[in-house]
Order: C-alpha cells, then sequence, then structure tokens
C-alpha cells in the first residue's frame, strides 16, 4: 500500500466515526487527535513517575536520551537525521548489554551446574578409594557452590537478561525498519527505551528470585499503540485540512 493509499485509508476511518452534533469532519478528527495527545501526555507522566523512583544509575542512564517536543501543528513532522542515528545508537548499545549480561549470567550458572557434577563425581571416587580427606573436601567445596547459586538467583538473572534483549532487539528492528521516521515515532522509541532502563533496574538480586519484567511488553505495547495512533490522527487531519483548502 502506498502513502496515498494509506492516507485515505486513515481519513476515511476517522470520518467514518461518530459526528457529534454540528461538527464537521475535520473537527471530529481534531477532537480525536487532541484526546490521543492527553493519553500520550498521561502516558509519560508515568513514565516520570516510574524514573523519580529509579536508582540514580537508572536516571542518569535515562537523562542521555533526549526526547524531541514536536510541532504545535497538527501534521505529522519527520525527526532529524542525527537524532534517529543517536537513538539508535542507543538502542544498540541497550541490545548490546543485555546480551552480555545474558549470555554472562548463563554461562556462569552453566558452569557452576558442571562444576558442582564433577567434585560431585570426584568426591565419590576419592571416597571409594578411602581418601576421606579429599572427599570431604570435594563434598565441601560442592555444598558451597549449591548454597551459593541458591542464594544468588544466575539462572532468573539470564533469564531476566534474555527477556530485556528480546524486547530490546524488537524496538531496534522496528526502528530501523520504520519509514518514515517522525517525531512521535522517535517519541515512542525513545520512551521505550526509557522502560527498559527503568525495567532493568528492578533486576534479580541475593535472595530475591522475582522477575519484575512480567508486564513490561504491555507497557512497551501501550506506549507504542499510543504515540501510532497520534500519528495517525495528524495524518487525518493533515489529509482534511488539505481537502478543505483545495475546496477554496
Amino acid at each position: 500500500m502506498n502513502k496515498g493509499s494509506l492516507c485515505l485509508c486513515i481519513v476515511l476511518g476517522f470520518a467514518a466515526s461518530p459526528l457529534r452534533a454540528g461538527q464537521s469532519p475535520l473537527d471530529t478528527v481534531r477532537s480525536s487527535l487532541e484526546s490521543k495527545l492527553n493519553s500520550v501526555q498521561q502516558i509519560q507522566a508515568q513514565i516520570g513517575e516510574k524514573i523519580e523512583r529509579a536508582d540514580p544509575a537508572v536516571q542518569n542512564a535515562v537523562q542521555s536520551i533526549p526526547t524531541v517536543a514536536p510541532s504545535v501543528q497538527a501534521k505529522p513532522e519527520l525527526v532529524s537525521d542525527g537524532n534517529r542515528e543517536l537513538l539508535l545508537k542507543k538502542i544498540g548499545d541497550f541490545v548490546d548489554h543485555t546480551q552480555y549480561y545474558e549470555s554472562l549470567y548463563g554461562r556462569w550458572a552453566l558452569g557452576l551446574i558442571i562444576g558442582a557434577a564433577v567434585l560431585a563425581l570426584t568426591g565419590a571416587i576419592f571416597s571409594f578409594a578411602r581418601q576421606h580427606i579429599v572427599a570431604g573436601i570435594a563434598g565441601l567445596i560442592v555444598t558451597a557452590m549449591i548454597s551459593f547459586s541458591n542464594a544468588y538467583p544466575l539462572n532468573a538473572l539470564a533469564d531476566f537478561y534474555r527477556g530485556l534483549y528480546s524486547q530490546a532487539s524488537s524496538l531496534q528492528v522496528d526502528c530501523q525498519l520504520k519509514q518514515p521516521f517522525t517525531v512521535d515515532s522517535y517519541n515512542s522509541a525513545a520512551n521505550q527505551l526509557k522502560l527498559l532502563y527503568v525495567a532493568e533496574g528492578q533486576r534479580p538480586g541475593f535472595g530475591n528470585y522475582k522477575i519484575q519484567t512480567r508486564d513490561l511488553q504491555t507497557e512497551l505495547q501501550s506506549v507504542k499503540t499510543s504515540y501510532d495512533s497520534v500519528e495517525k490522527a495528524k495524518v487525518a487531519v493533515e489529509a482534511l485540512e488539505k481537502g478543505s483548502s483545495t475546496k477554496m
């Protein structure tokens, strides 16, 4: 579907919505756009509250992600190539960061399992050979390794970063394929990246196996859907305004 057909579909979709008494299709679309902008502002406020409650390290990381203020005109705007490249770099850095830690914790978890199994087998062999001191030392090491893995959730951390990596990779691909890349698309991606940083600040730790990212996908999709609806409404307003000016 080309851009002209897409604009026509969007306009027809808004025009087909119920009209208030005395309202023109353009007024209806403008009202719809205002409502969607209010929803986006509420989402931004909620993200701001999450950031305020986050750790200082998360706040510093989030502050390095600039947002682009949209124009007062109700029409889609293209973001500059410099801002787009900056955002893609920051998303790419987060993807690499989460992939590294997912691999690191996964290797540590696997290494402890294999190491404990090898030491347990070694201890059993020395026990059969009546080398009780060596067997006892191997048994103590195995116990310590198992206790550490129970206290520090390596498997949970690997799963945690695997989930973040999956969400960040999807965001990266979406931004790379997004054409044209508008200000609304930029701010949508920037806010999603901020949520990913906030989520990382809630990672499991000593004695804490709870993974806090179960609702993350829903939150990210809500941000994306809200900004997409704003962009579509702006396209509809622009098309109807052009149609009105042509008739004059």
